[in-house]
């Protein structure tokens, strides 16, 4: 037994064989198949996008993790819109819907964009202020410069910002920025 840690001859066995592929495997293995059984259905995408999006319009929209695409499905007669995933099978969907889309692990991968421009918009439904704290993980690359923030941000560390930001009752608070890479 190794300190802190049971080991079992099928931990043992898992490890072995994990120990063999790349992290690019894993996930797609993980993956394969996920959407095959379908997704959520139109009506709760359009009630998403009626509570949660309601004057979304003639914007670039990207979704980390879009699955068959059914979100954006609904989004792209009046936005520009875009999807990542990890799962082959929900790309395929999202191209047989003429999304724009890139089969991908966001969390081990960089995304495909030369420079990464982002709008989050947080809502607060109280009937009181809410402080809100946003954490964006900038995953392409350490050396990074923010160009045109909204609000102020701390930097966590080498690849997390932190914007920290009060929403007012029943408001809407937007936060933009760019984050420029370098190499």
């Amino acid at each position: 037994m190794e300190s802190g840690r049971a080991c079992t001859g099928e931990t043992m066995v898992l490890d072995q064989m994990n120990a063999a592929k790349t992290p690019k495997e894993i996930v797609n293995e993980a993956h394969r198949g996920y959407y095959a059984a379908g997704g959520y259905s139109d009506d709760r995408y359009a009630w998403t996008i009626r509570t949660f999006m309601p004057a979304c319009r003639g914007i670039r929209i990207l979704e980390v993790g879009c699955g068959n695409g059914g979100l954006l499905e609904l989004l792209k007669s009046t936005n520009e819109v875009m999807g990542v995933d990890a799962s082959a099978d929900g790309i395929a969907a999202c191209a047989s819907r003429g999304i724009e889309s890139y089969c991908m692990d966001p969390s081990s991968e960089p995304l495909p964009f030369p420079d990464e421009s982002f709008e989050i918009k947080v809502r607060n439904h109280k009937k009181e202020p809410a402080t809100i704290r946003v954490v964006e993980h900038l995953y392409r690359w350490v050396n990074w410069s923010i160009i045109n923030p909204t609000n102020t941000f701390k930097k966590k560390d080498s690849r997390t910002i932190e914007f920290t930001v009060t929403v007012p009752p029943d408001g809407e608070k937007v936060i933009s920025y760019t984050a420029h890479y370098t190499w």
